[in-house]
């Protein structure tokens, strides 16, 4: 290969990080720009517990292990109890993923080509810090950043492991493990899943690099497994743990694919499609390069078919025990961008002049609708200007500080958004108690009914009028009128309700 081509490939290897520094920045720019979703404030009401105590037994009847809230505890310990505070944890878990991911599709590149290297390392940087999925959620309050980099770290350790590494790199690998499982469940099926995985290729192949993984996977998973145990009581009730998660259709498959590539994914399918046919075509005429062999056991070693293993675990189990839910399949990012960035540098690559220019403007196409699809739930522009996730609960305590009674069918979600605001020091001190709308009806009942309250709800168009329907139907027929405020927000349903005839 020659001098300029070696080059140019350090050139796009240096471009991609500086584009996903841009990716990073931009995402931190936006840590407060919206309003904590419900999902969110409810991180926030689990982890910003008074005692330790106090929060595993709180969480004991909470549909996730514990790991991502008590580090969320332990900060709030010694950092601000914040909106921002709760969204910067999982930015530094996002950057500390995306930096691991590239590490391991670094390690299987190695023995490629100096210049196809460059090639893997520079797309597994923009797919790990650029791709809607990730972005999505490294401002997000949940523990989906922290859960990629306990599986990115695992993957890592492993494939340190079967390269020849030292057995203190296994309790890394056991750590990992324990840490994804800890943080969410489908961690726990990752474990699983690699254990499987390797106990099955021992017994094929006879590999004695096998057992030690398999049982340290095993052992990896133990805590989440006691986990379970301990809040079984909540887990396996039937009641509402899961009870939102529905069985697998081809909404499922369409809404993974929108977040893993932004909206429309069924065309960007199709055009993906067709660009990969056309660039074998291109790559079959003379004078381009030959596809290279792709390093031995990468798939293995990248962790990706233990995770074909898993989606389909997953979603076979959920036919009969709903357990697959969209966002939750983030945990097979770190093995899909192996997949696809190991993949695309083993590809021929196209003859010099327009092909390969078509080839940059393709790159740079992707990179700018990422930009657009990964910033477009996360930008507070629009009509659901300062949302996030249709959800605006900031807004409506800041609007209703003064009011004396304030009523919700979601009323901690305002209690807790209201306290983080205070904390930070938007408010000076808490309003007026939010109270649920059960509470309405004996107040309006009393000899004394109020001549003045509020009734707020924020959720998606669809379903914030259902959720005060039922109450605003009986407060009217009891002669009340109801004004909404801000008519031109779909997401938001605040209105003043004061007796027919007052002013």
């Amino acid at each position: 290969m020659t001098t300029g081509r070696l080059e140019g490939n350090r050139w796009w290897l240096l471009l991609a990080i500086a584009v996903a520094v841009l990716f990073a920045l931009r995402a931190l720019a936006l840590i407060d720009a919206t309003s904590l979703w419900g999902d969110e404030l409810s991180s926030a009401r689990k982890a910003f517990q008074p005692s330790l105590g106090f929060l595993l037994d709180y969480l004991r009847e909470d549909t996730h292990p514990p790991l991502y809230y008590l580090l969320l505890w332990a900060c709030g310990r010694i950092g601000p109890q914040t909106a921002a505070a709760l969204r910067a944890f999982s930015w530094i878990a996002y950057l500390l993923g995306g930096i691991t991911i590239t590490a391991l599709v670094a390690r299987i590149a190695v023995p490629l080509p100096l210049a196809r290297r460059r090639l893997a390392i520079g797309s597994a940087v923009l797919l790990a810090f650029c791709s809607p999925f990730p972005v999505r959620f490294s401002i997000e309050g949940k523990g989906y950043s922290l859960l990629v980099l306990g599986v990115a770290l695992s993957l890592l350790c492993r494939c340190r492991w079967l390269d020849g590494g030292r057995r203190l790199g296994l309790l890394a690998y056991g750590g990992s493990i324990a840490a994804a499982s800890l943080t969410h469940y489908y961690g726990l099926f990752h474990g699983l899943c690699l254990a499987g995985w390797d106990l099955w290729r021992f017994l094929r192949s006879g590999d004695r690099r096998r057992p030690p993984l398999v049982a340290t996977a095993v052992v990896g998973v133990l805590p989440s497994l006691g986990w379970i145990w301990y809040s079984r009581r909540y887990l396996l009730s039937g009641g509402e743990a899961g009870s939102w998660i529905g069985r697998p259709d081809w909404a499922l498959v369409e809404d993974t694919l929108a977040r893993l590539l932004g909206p429309a994914p069924l065309l960007k399918l199709a055009v993906i499609a067709l660009g990969c046919w056309a660039w074998r075509r291109l790559c079959r005429r003379p004078g381009g390069e030959e596809a290279l062999a792709p390093p031995p056991g990468w798939l293995d070693a990248g962790g990706v078919l233990p995770a074909v293993l898993l989606v389909v675990g997953v979603v076979g189990v959920s036919f009969f025990k709903p357990l697959a839910f969209a966002r939750y399949f983030v945990v097979v990012l770190p093995a899909l961008v192996v997949a696809v960035s190991v993949g695309l540098a083993v590809q021929p690559v196209p003859l010099p002049g327009w092909p390969r220019r078509a080839a940059v403007a393709a790159v740079v196409l992707t990179v700018v609708l990422f930009w657009h699809d990964a910033f477009l739930t996360l930008d507070p522009a629009g009509v659901f200007r300062g949302s996030r996730e249709q959800n605006d609960f900031r807004s409506i305590v800041l609007l209703t500080r003064e009011e004396p009674l304030r009523f919700s069918p979601r009323p901690h979600h305002f209690r807790t958004a209201e306290q983080l605001l205070v904390n930070r020091g938007t408010l000076a001190r808490p309003g007026s108690p939010w109270r649920h709308n059960s509470e309405l009806e004996a107040l309006l009942a009393a000899e004394d009914p109020p001549a003045h309250f509020v009734l707020a709800a924020t959720s998606g168009p669809r379903s914030v009028q259902r959720r005060v329907a039922a109450t605003l139907e009986q407060v009217e027929a009891l002669g009340y009128r109801c004004r909404r405020r801000l008519p031109d927000r779909p997401h938001i349903r605040l209105l003043v309700c004061k007796p027919e005839g007052a002013p």
